[in-house]
């Protein structure tokens, strides 16, 4: 066996009181271990409860290594997170065979079992045990200025919640903290855009096991003609619908659980996340189209839908150039950031430069007519927060036969206009919450 590894002296493990804790060298900088992470970047998988890609690292590879003794212990507490005791204690064997203290061994497997402890009260829905053990899991780590502990500990049980399938208990909180991040943005603006920044990621985090709790195990089924058409399970397709107010299932029942409609879904964000034309088109055979600006989303939706897709950012015509503020679910042009509840949360993120982009709309007929959309819409599903009214005025309804649309209004006042709008073209609707549903008045609303 090579010899003990030369350790600068800043970056040696050490232990406050009553607590464990890496120096903060280690968060500076790093040192390069194999080719999987440096030690700066293992130490954050640990804050963040990333216990996969954690749990990748090759420990025996790294005994010439001087963080070989924090690299083992982060990677025991890994795979004592992940179930696998047996390669726990063989981390831990080398952890301690190479110098790693016990005390700081056994804190960081305490702050394990206050993990482990903290997912079982998220599954219980116990939330004040949940936030006690979430907390004591990373208590006592020096942080540098990068990690916020109140944001690490938050991090932490926004992805062990997502890991545990409780999307809408861990979407509920990143709501809670995104009004935070929006209230904090006026106060202290570098601590709001630094939360701001940290809850993005969480999103995309969300979107990710979310897509995979839909499209895994369920692929596109073939087109069925009416012959073949077996009862329908209300209650199943409930369980698997993402829409956030049941759109697509009032959508189903209005049409009569038709299959081998069309569908238009403008802005789609990534085609799971709350989507209301995912179930349409994966257990019904619809075929449409997606239409989705922010680059991330797009990105993501190319991998989780099967039907057309556009990344043209819709407006009353085209070829205008706008400023997008890119807000997660709540992005949508500069000139309407303020006409809804969700203003202050987009100019939380317009402070920071890099979420204003410039785009050069399309608009709604024109997209129809460039990917060959049939005369007859069997259902338009219009979110983008805030121009939904200008796009609808420009809209040429006699051209196309559109049966339903749920359009978000976000308790704007706009949405008298829009209700003034489509009566004229022969539409009601039901108000829901923050939306409106439209049918044709020789279609009735289903009670759904």
């Amino acid at each position: 066996m090579a010899g003990s590894p030369k350790k600068p002296e800043d970056s040696a493990v050490r232990l406050g009181r009553d607590e464990y804790a890496f120096s903060d060298a280690d968060l500076v900088e790093g040192h390069a271990a194999d080719e999987v992470a440096t030690l700066s970047q293992a130490r954050t998988y640990w804050l963040f409860g990333d216990w996969q890609t954690l749990g990748q690292l090759d420990v025996e590879s790294l005994e010439d290594h001087q963080d070989r003794a924090q690299f083992a212990l982060l990677a025991a507490s890994a795979h004592q997170q992940m179930g696998d005791s047996d390669r726990a204690r063989e981390c831990v064997r080398l952890a301690l065979g190479w110098g790693c203290p016990e005390g700081i061994v056994a804190r960081i497997l305490v702050a394990g079992v206050h993990n482990t402890l903290a997912r079982a009260a998220a599954l219980k829905g116990d939330k004040a045990r949940l936030a006690r053990h979430f907390d004591r899991a990373v208590a006592g780590v020096d942080l540098n200025r990068s990690h916020d502990r109140s944001l690490v500990v938050h991090a932490r049980t926004v992805r062990e919640m997502a890991s545990l399938g409780l999307l809408p208990e861990a979407a509920a909180v990143l709501g809670d903290q995104l009004a935070a991040a929006s209230k904090q943005q006026d106060v202290r603006p570098e601590a709001g855009r630094a939360r701001l920044k940290m809850l993005e990621t969480e999103l995309t985090l969300l979107r990710q096991e979310l897509s995979l709790l839909y499209t895994r195990g369920a692929p596109s089924p073939p087109a069925l003609e009416a012959e073949d058409e077996e009862p329908v399970d209300e209650r199943a397709l409930a369980r698997r619908s993402p829409s956030q107010l049941g759109q697509d299932l009032w959508v189903l029942k209005q049409s009569g659980y038709k299959r081998n409609g069309f569908f238009v879904d403008f802005g789609a964000t990534d085609g799971v996340l709350l989507s209301n034309t995912w179930l349409l088109e994966s257990e019904f055979g619809w075929r449409g189209i997606c239409a989705e600006p922010n680059p991330g989303f797009f990105a993501e939706l190319k991998e989780n839908r099967r039907c057309t897709l556009s990344s043209a950012c819709i407006g009353a015509v085209t070829g205008e150039v706008v400023e997008f503020v890119l807000a997660d679910a709540f992005g949508g042009m500069v000139k309407h950031m303020e006409d809804d509840m969700h203003g202050d949360t987009r100019r939380a993120y317009a402070e920071l430069p890099e979420n204003v982009v410039s785009l050069r709309t399309v608009s709604l007929d024109d997209l129809l007519r460039q990917n060959d959309a049939p005369h007859r819409i069997d259902y338009m599903s219009i979110d983008t927060e805030g121009s939904e009214l200008e796009i609808l005025e420009a809209f040429p309804f006699d051209d196309w036969d559109v049966r339903l649309l749920t359009v978000e209004q976000n308790r704007s006042e706009k949405k008298f206009a829009i209700r003034n709008l489509l009566r004229r073209h022969g539409y009601d609707y039901r108000e829901v919450d923050w939306e409106d549903w439209y049918f044709r008045t020789d279609e009735p609303a289903s009670k759904a």
